[in-house]
């Protein structure tokens, strides 16, 4: 699978104000041609049904705030407005295949949250400095690098995704699991599925360390620096460790601030994900987010608790 080539953009509160006003977001016309530059297609994918929307951007078109090639552009509605009714499946592509620039998450579908490019809603009173199209921009080059979390048993589902690094997670004592066809770089670790140095010497195993999450953020920071990367991590059953790394490997490509929506990918990416704390803990150590990648996690257990 290659980069995602369907580009879909919401228009009210995201590219515009609202359908009623019209206010165009700073940056527009720059953004579409920076859209137009990397993606093969490009579709407008919107609460706001089809006649009005192309009303709106043959309008935006008229006063050259938007390219002339938006009103060909291919037009999606998503009816109802309720949560989930963007499914990505509706453009006829691959939801790996797609990304889709809005203001509102809960517009796509809970397993599909890792396609969102998500930019702060553009409303009244308009901000002079917004710089929301510039936020889009920057996030949707971050999706130039895929993750993906799998279990021991489902490695050789990805052969065709020309995976380039690997990182696998085995017990100690237990026989490397990389897969024959793997040609990339690889990171291996061996420690358990424990919370705590008491818990390890408990089952007889080894916890995870500082060292050890030191040495998996530095493998993908050098990674990204070297190009797009295509990375699968795994442990014996995807649930737990390596779920728990990935967060703080995605957390750190985000950078602070942004804990809870790289957590909101990791769920989507393994929704049965019950992430180790004690690899969390040692990732909010590392990258000093004094509790930013724990306070997120502690909602999600919650929200679990509450739903059995």
């Amino acid at each position: 699978m290659s980069q995602p080539t369907t580009l879909a953009l919401d228009i009210e509160g995201t590219l515009i104000s609202h359908a009623s006003t019209m206010v165009p977001r700073p940056g527009l016309f720059d953004f579409l041609f920076f859209c137009r530059q990397h993606f093969e297609r490009i579709v407008f994918f919107s609460f706001v049904d089809e006649e009005r929307g192309r009303q709106i951007l043959h309008t935006m078109a008229d006063q050259g705030q938007m390219p002339e090639w938006v009103r060909t552009a291919d037009y999606f509605h998503a009816k109802g407005g309720r949560p989930g009714a963007k499914d990505l499946r509706q453009l006829g592509v691959d939801p790996e295949q797609a990304l889709l620039v809005d203001d509102q998450p809960q517009a796509l579908p809970r397993e599909q949250l890792h396609r969102l490019v998500q930019v702060p809603e553009f409303k009244e009173p308009f901000p002079a400095d917004d710089n929301g199209l510039e936020v889009a921009r920057s996030r949707i080059m971050e999706k130039r690098h895929q993750l993906w979390i799998c279990g021991a048993e489902e490695i050789d589902r990805f052969r065709d995704r020309q995976l380039t690094h690997l990182i696998t997670i085995t017990n100690p004592g237990c026989e490397d699991r990389t897969p024959s066809w793997f040609r990339g770089e690889q990171l291996q670790f061996s420690f358990g599925d424990v919370v705590s140095e008491h818990d390890a010497r408990q089952y007889n195993t080894r916890a995870a360390s500082s060292d050890d999450i030191r040495q998996a953020i530095v493998f993908c920071r050098v990674a990204r620096q070297l190009g797009a990367v295509r990375l699968l991590v795994s442990c014996d059953y995807g649930a737990s460790r390596s779920p728990a790394l990935a967060y703080v490997l995605q957390a750190d490509h985000f950078g602070p601030g942004r804990e809870a929506e790289a957590l909101r990918e990791i769920i989507a990416i393994r929704p049965e994900a019950v992430l180790n704390q004690l690899v969390v803990s040692l990732g909010d150590q590392l990258m000093a987010r004094k509790g930013a990648l724990m306070e997120p996690l502690q909602d999600y257990f919650a929200m679990i608790e509450a739903s059995i």
